[in-house]
C-alpha cells in the first residue's frame, strides 16, 4: 500500500496546475524549507491530537524537470482515521520560474509568488473522511510560520495571503472563507484549448452560495468574481471588485 501512494504522489507533480490538481493545501515559503522529518512529525501530532494520527515511513521521491539537480523532495505519509494524507517538502519554486505567466488581479499575489522559493504541500491521498480541507487546514496551521508567503488550494483554483485569522481558523477545521476566488488560474500559463479555465469556473460557481455567504459576514479582505465583457465581437474575461451581492447578483467595479 505505501509503495502505491508513494507512486501517487510522486505522480502528484503533474497534476498541480489550477483546477486540476490534487485535493491539497499548498503553502508558498520565502526560503527553502529546513523542517526534519522529526519536525513534520511532532506538527501532525500536535495539529491531531484527538485522531491519534499514524505515520507512515517518509521517502524521497525525484522532482520536476525544473528543479534544481540536487534537489528532491521528502514525502511524510500520515493515516487519519480511515484516510491518508501526505506531507511533502519541496526545496525549489512551487511554479517553474522559466514558464510564462500573467499577472493575477492582486498585486500581493504576485509578489509572493515572485519572492517564494520552497514549498509544502498536505496532499489527500485517498480513503474515506467528511472533511479532508478540515484535517489539511489542522495540519498547515502547525507548519505555516513567519517565511509562509501565500497559500494555494490547487483542485479549487484559489490562493490567500497568510494572516492570524487565517491561521486560527484553520486550527479550528473552518477556513476556505479566507480563500479569494482570484486570479490561481492566471499562476500558470494556460493555451488556448486548455480546458482548465472552464472546469475552474465550474467549481468555482458550485462554490458560490458559500462565497456570498463569507462576502455577508464581512469574512476576508477583499471578494473579486471574473466577469466577461464583450462588444459584440471579442470578448475579454476581467476580475471585479464585489461591492454587493443581492440573490444571485453580483454588483462591483473594475
Amino acid at each position: 500500500m505505501l509503495a502505491r501512494l508513494l507512486g501517487l504522489i510522486g505522480r502528484l507533480f503533474g497534476l498541480r496546475r489550477p483546477g486540476n490538481g490534487p485535493t491539497s493545501l499548498v503553502l508558498l515559503t520565502e526560503s527553502v524549507c529546513q523542517l526534519t522529518d522529526h519536525q513534520i512529525v511532532a506538527a501532525i501530532k500536535r495539529a491531531l491530537p484527538v485522531s491519534a494520527p499514524e505515520i507512515l515511513p517518509s521517502s524521497r521521491i525525484a522532482p520536476p524537470a525544473y528543479a534544481p539537480d540536487a534537489a528532491e523532495c521528502r514525502v511524510v505519509p500520515v493515516a487519519v482515521n480511515r484516510a491518508v494524507f501526505g506531507v511533502m517538502i519541496a526545496p525549489f519554486p512551487y511554479i517553474d520560474p522559466d514558464a510564462p505567466r500573467q499577472s493575477t488581479s492582486h498585486a500581493e499575489f504576485d509578489q509572493a509568488c515572485a519572492r517564494h522559493r520552497g514549498w509544502i504541500a498536505i496532499d489527500f491521498l485517498g480513503g474515506q473522511i467528511d472533511d479532508a480541507y478540515a484535517i489539511m487546514g489542522q495540519i498547515g496551521a502547525e507548519l505555516a510560520d513567519a517565511d509562509t508567503c501565500l497559500l494555494l488550494l490547487p483542485a479549487l483554483g484559489l490562493a490567500a495571503l497568510p494572516s492570524d485569522a487565517l491561521i486560527e481558523d484553520m486550527r479550528q477545521g473552518v477556513w476556505l472563507h479566507h480563500f479569494n476566488l482570484a486570479a490561481l488560474n492566471q499562476l500558470h500559463d494556460q493555451p488556448a484549448d486548455d480546458p482548465t479555465p472552464a472546469e475552474a469556473a465550474r467549481k468555482a460557481r458550485s462554490r458560490f452560495d458559500e462565497f456570498a455567504r463569507a462576502f455577508q459576514l464581512g469574512d476576508g479582505e477583499s471578494f473579486s468574481v471574473k466577469f466577461p465583457f464583450s462588444d459584440g465581437k471579442n470578448t475579454e474575461h476581467m476580475w471585479v471588485e464585489v461591492h454587493e451581492i443581492e440573490d444571485s447578483i453580483v454588483r462591483g467595479v473594475l
